[in-house]
């Protein structure tokens, strides 16, 4: 399959997951958007950015967090499934807005290195600055709406070797359920599963 076929698909790929979900929560009626504007958040020529569904979305009000991963391009003939360079150096971002969209500061995330720690027991899951961000078998969390970080912090069955991206709903102040995927015995991912817990983090119960 050529890159330009390729590209084809992937759209129509992205047109139908996006769609979808609206459908569906419409209950089968299609909802229009009207006087819709789209937005740059990052764009740099000769640079990729992308992957923000994997490293996070968070709002609060007005204030939107956005987290994507940073790299370069790489050249149109070595281009593959995804058109960053694996070579060159990347880096994960965070994108903040703090009018509702219209203009954005962008840095580094500054997800703290070393070893994981235990997942905390106590947190209050609808703080006014909470956020989580997952990835792979780990866990980074705020209280400042993504100023700072807390972590790595080992997620609950990442002894399932985990997959995971950042999905999560909170569902009261010790009440919270990840949405996660592991990987199978062919070392490809795709078997979703939630983790659910009651008690701030405390104990955790797993669902298909």
């Amino acid at each position: 399959m050529t890159n330009g076929l390729r590209q084809k698909w992937l759209g129509f790929a992205l047109m139908i997951a996006i769609t979808y979900p609206i459908v569906s929560l419409a209950k089968d009626k299609v909802v229009v958007i009207e006087d819709a504007r789209h937005l740059k958040v990052f764009c740099e020529k000769g640079r990729f950015a992308g992957w923000p569904a994997n490293n996070g979305i968070w709002q609060w009000g007005n204030e939107i967090l956005v987290g994507f991963k940073l790299g370069y391009l790489a050249p149109p003939e070595e281009q593959g499934l995804h058109q960053i360079d694996p070579v060159r150096p990347r880096s994960i971002m965070l994108a903040r807005s703090l009018d509702g969209g219209e203009t954005w500061s962008v840095c580094e995330a500054g997800y703290p290195d070393g070893e994981l720690r235990s997942f905390p027991t106590d947190i209050t899951f609808d703080a006014s600055g909470f956020a989580l961000n997952a990835r792979g078998d780990r866990a980074f969390i705020s209280l400042d709406r993504g100023r700072t970080w807390n972590g790595p912090l080992r997620l609950p069955f990442a002894d399932l070797h985990l997959r995971a991206r950042t999905d999560y709903q909170v569902l009261g102040p010790k009440n919270l359920i990840l949405f996660l995927s592991a990987q199978k015995t062919n070392d490809r991912e795709g078997r979703p599963f939630c983790a659910r817990t009651r008690t701030g983090g405390k104990y955790w119960n797993q669902f298909a």
